[in-house]
């Protein structure tokens, strides 16, 4: 009996060892290793090539603007200058604008409002001198009367009268800007100007003309407003 209870005792000794010691050997052991997975890389498509400068323009892809000036000798706005008093840009007159009174010959209207009209060569009613006036004015020259204003304000008609210095409206001056202006103490605000738009026909060998008359020098196209004194 009592040897029973000893291989008893000693089983129950040896079960208990056994379990004590799995733990250990389950603790001991290595992880097993895990290869990552491989991800996958998206396609990326190649970049489109960028220009690296822009296309240079040569100067035959820029038009050149149509000539604007009469083939005519320009002359300074000093004392004693004769020739035409004619608009700078020849807007839609391949001859020019100039300053014109109406008629021709016998038919001359010196009464008139002045116009601008085709410039003619050898005319006697677009031919001014400058200085006259005690240096303040243009003189029609085959006629003795000097270009004036009807009225000092906007859109005044423009005419030509006996010259008289101390005469209101007579007073012209041209600047080196090209602006013919009234003289006055408050600087130049009235200058002799021809009409937007478009010519109006007038006979003659393809001729045209404009009214002219004094605009607001600063609120003008500059076009309308600026002059030459040119030779014929």
């Amino acid at each position: 009996m009592t040897g029973r209870l000893l291989a008893t005792a000693l089983l129950v000794l040896t079960a208990a060892g056994l379990l004590a010691c799995a733990p250990r050997a389950l603790n001991s052991a290595s992880p097993a290793t895990i290869e990552p997975t491989a991800t996958a890389k998206p396609d990326v498509a190649a970049p489109t090539s960028v220009p690296t400068a822009f296309p240079t323009l040569t100067p035959t892809d820029i038009p050149t603007p149509s000539p604007i000036a009469t083939d005519v000798q320009t002359l300074t706005a000093a004392t004693g200058s004769t020739g035409w008093l004619s608009l700078a840009d020849n807007l839609d007159d391949p001859q020019g604008y100039c300053v014109d009174v109406v008629g021709f010959g016998a038919n001359i209207r010196l009464d008139a409002p002045l116009q601008a009209h085709t410039c003619k060569p050898g005319s006697d009613d677009q031919l001014f001198t400058t200085g006259d006036n005690d240096g303040r004015g243009f003189r029609l020259v085959e006629h003795h009367l000097c270009l004036a204003a009807a009225m000092e304000e906007p859109n005044a008609e423009v005419i030509v009268a006996a010259c008289d210095s101390g005469m209101v409206g007579q007073p012209f001056l041209l600047n080196n800007e090209g602006r013919v202006y009234l003289d006055r103490e408050y600087g130049p605000t009235l200058c002799l100007g021809v009409a937007p738009g478009s010519g109006e026909p007038a006979g003659g060998r393809n001729h045209r003309r404009r009214d002219l008359a004094l605009y607001d020098c600063d609120h003008t196209h500059p076009v309308l407003i600026t002059w030459e004194m040119v030779n014929p």
